[in-house]
Order: C-alpha cells, then structure tokens, then sequence
C-alpha cells in the first residue's frame, strides 16, 4: 500500500475497491489545458458531492472508453516537476484554503503524478472558472465535472451538507493530536476518577473522550475544533475558547445594557464562544 495515498496503487489505476467516477485520467500535462481542469476537479473531488471521500486525478496515463492505455504515456521529469509546481500554486486560489496530497508515482518505468483530494471538512470551496469570472462551486456528477450553480438545486444541497456537521465536530486543518497534552488529559480524568484513566493506550483515550476522530478516509487520527477548545494543548492555537459567565436575574422581556437579552432568567449560567 502507498503510504502517501493510503491505496494500492494497482487498485487506484484499475479501480479495484475504487469508484471508477473517483478516479480521473489526464493522458499529459498541459499548464494551458490539462491544469485549469486539473484545478476544478480538485476542487470538485473537496466538496464531495455525494460523499465519496474526494477523489484522484492521475496525469500521466490515458484511458480510452473505459481501458487504460498501454504502454503508458508517463511524464517526463521536467513535465512531473512543473506539474506539481502549478498546482501547488494554483490551489491556492481555491476558496477556502485547501492542498490536496500530490505523489510522484512509476509505472512500467513511466512517472506519473496521482493527484489525491480528499473531501474536505472546509467544504463548499470555490475554484476558477475557465475565463476569468469569480470562483464557482465546482462538484463531481458521475464522472463530469460541473459548475454546480448550474444544475438546480444541487449548491443549496451541497452548503446543507455543511451545514449538518455542527463546528466542533470538523476537523482542525491547522493541527495535529501531538498537539494534546497526554498529561493533561490523564490528569482530568485522575480528577473525576474516571475508569477511562486505566486504558493503556493514548490513542484510544482520545478517541473515547472525543478529542479525536478517525478519519474515513486515511483511516488516521485527526484532532477536531472540539478538543482545541479546551485547556489541554501543548499550543495555543487561535480561535474560540469556552466561557462560563453569571448573568444577572431579569424579567419577561428585559433589555438592558448590562444583559441584552431578551429571556426570563431565574438561575443564570450560560457558556458564551468567545473568538
């Protein structure tokens, strides 16, 4: 199994325990041509329409109603170094910011770069239209490519998908679980006495409390918003922390300066995002 694309790569390129509509063959590489498709794909594969864990874009092999070429094309050396130089630069005018993985790959002692996105926690993202006009969202239907502000309904349902995915339960894209302080969560749990302080392995504490989730795709660890909102990291990362604050007691329908709230308060804690 490759390491940097977590699949074998045999199976990516004849679509053994792969959708075949994940998978997108570009015959060459063109910075004129191949790469502004090459960049709404990405694009399209991190939005994940339709929940399939993003996809690939291999560059380098041909396939031709539905068979790979042979012999592959490959890429030459310098063509493989210019192709990852332009999308490394090129997605970063996708919007939010997102990288996909790029890995160099040889095939019958031809290179090839697969190109890996997987769907992105920071969806919707908008890329480049071809002329010039303001990013679109792009997304995946069947093994097309699509502006999905031109199918109907389709952009409504892609920022609903967002939206069931409450903010502390997304993945934190600036940070890693060496990031958690084992100490610290071993020292809370030796606090409240918890049973969970007599699990041995690190790893499975932090899945069990929460503070980390595996991901579907790589199958890894990856630490979310919600365990960054505690006092138990190693770094300080910015964003919201998490505020108990006392409101005074107010009647039906009270506004004041103080408490501009338009509530009944009888007993008065309320936790309060602060950014």
């Amino acid at each position: 199994m490759n390491k940097n694309l977590q699949v074998d790569l045999n199976d990516l390129l004849y679509c053994r325990g792969v959708e075949s509509e994940r998978v997108e063959f570009k015959a060459s590489w063109n910075p004129r041509v191949t790469g502004p498709k090459v960049l709404r794909t990405v694009c399209a594969f991190a939005n994940d329409y339709h929940n399939l864990n993003g996809g690939f874009v291999v560059i380098g092999i041909e396939k031709r109603n539905g068979r790979i070429v042979l012999p592959h094309r490959g890429l030459s050396p310098k063509a493989l170094d210019a192709a990852q130089r332009w999308i490394r630069d090129q997605c970063n005018r996708i919007s939010p910011s997102y990288q996909p993985i790029l890995s160099p790959e040889t095939v019958s002692n031809r290179c090839i770069l697969v190109v890996w996105a997987p769907a992105s926690d920071g969806r919707p993202h908008l890329a480049p239209s071809y002329n010039k006009r303001p990013g679109r969202y792009w997304v995946r239907l069947g093994w097309e490519t699509v502006d999905a502000e031109q199918r109907v309904g389709i952009l409504g349902e892609l920022i609903q998908q967002t939206a069931r995915v409450p903010w502390d339960d997304r993945r934190a894209l600036g940070a890693r679980v060496e990031d958690l302080s084992e100490s610290k969560v071993r020292e809370y749990l030796r606090d409240f006495r918890s049973e969970i302080l007599d699990e041995p392995s690190t790893k499975d504490i932090y899945l069990r409390l929460r503070l980390t989730t595996r991901s579907t795709v790589t199958k890894c660890l990856v630490t979310g918003h919600y365990s960054l909102s505690l006092e138990i990291q190693v770094v300080g990362f910015p964003g919201p922390r998490l505020r108990l604050c006392s409101l005074p007691r107010m009647g039906p329908g009270t506004f004041t300066r103080n408490a501009p709230l338009m509530a009944h308060w009888w007993t008065s804690f309320v936790t309060v995002l602060v950014m």
